[in-house]
């Protein structure tokens, strides 16, 4: 969508985009103690919608098919004309972040150089809602990974309230100092406390050497 002069005379223009997965309403996410009992909600855009560079990244919740939540992580690129109106647009990247585990509620943003940090909730039947993290290269294959992520947060009891805190958050940290000077970003998520109740955490991420996958 595109919304040209909202305060004079507002004008709106939409295109669609085809994807290469299909996505469906997420089943509960899992934990120890019991299966699909956390809400992963459904195929709303989970966090917020970046624009960096050209590029709007988003993810979504979806059905993982095996019974747990998974997530899509997209790369659109849109285009405008001379009034500001959306004429068209192409998918760049979508990934697929999914298995017998519950993967849900990623938040995804670049920093300056292009590389991306994904912020996500993850649990499994033998692991607590934890809130986890990965990072990807500007110059990884589109459509894949290099790894599953870290935990950053353990999760450290059932959660029985159901609904989940909901979203995460990744935002820019600027430029770490010293001799292997790069960008860092922030972000934060919730994770489920001792007390049966969920917590919210931050982390600082970025890669440190050039030769980091």
């Amino acid at each position: 969508w595109s919304i040209h002069s909202p305060l004079s005379s507002p004008a709106a223009a939409v295109v669609t985009v085809g994807t290469v997965n299909n996505y469906s309403t997420p089943p509960l996410a899992s934990q120890p103690g019991g299966a699909n009992t956390i809400e992963s909600l459904d195929n709303r855009v989970s966090g917020m919608s970046f624009f960096n560079a050209g590029s709007i990244y988003a993810s979504i919740d979806t059905n993982g098919g095996s019974g747990a939540p998974a997530f899509l992580l997209y790369q659109v690129q849109p285009f405008v004309d001379s009034s500001g109106n959306i004429t068209s647009a192409r998918m760049l990247d979508e990934i697929f972040v999914g298995d017998l585990n519950s993967w849900w509620f990623a938040t995804q943003q670049p920093d300056t150089a292009g590389n991306v940090t994904t912020v996500f909730n993850f649990s499994s039947s033998s692991t607590f809602a934890s809130l986890a993290y990965m990072s990807r290269r500007a110059s990884q294959a589109p459509g894949t990974i290099p790894d599953l992520g870290f935990l950053l947060v353990n999760g450290q009891a059932f959660y029985g309230q159901g609904r989940w805190g909901d979203y995460t958050a990744v935002a820019p940290g600027g430029i770490a100092g010293g001799s292997g000077a790069s960008p860092v970003m922030f972000f934060a998520g919730m994770w489920a406390q001792s007390d049966g109740t969920w917590g919210t955490a931050w982390g600082r991420n970025g890669y440190t050497d050039i030769s980091q996958p």
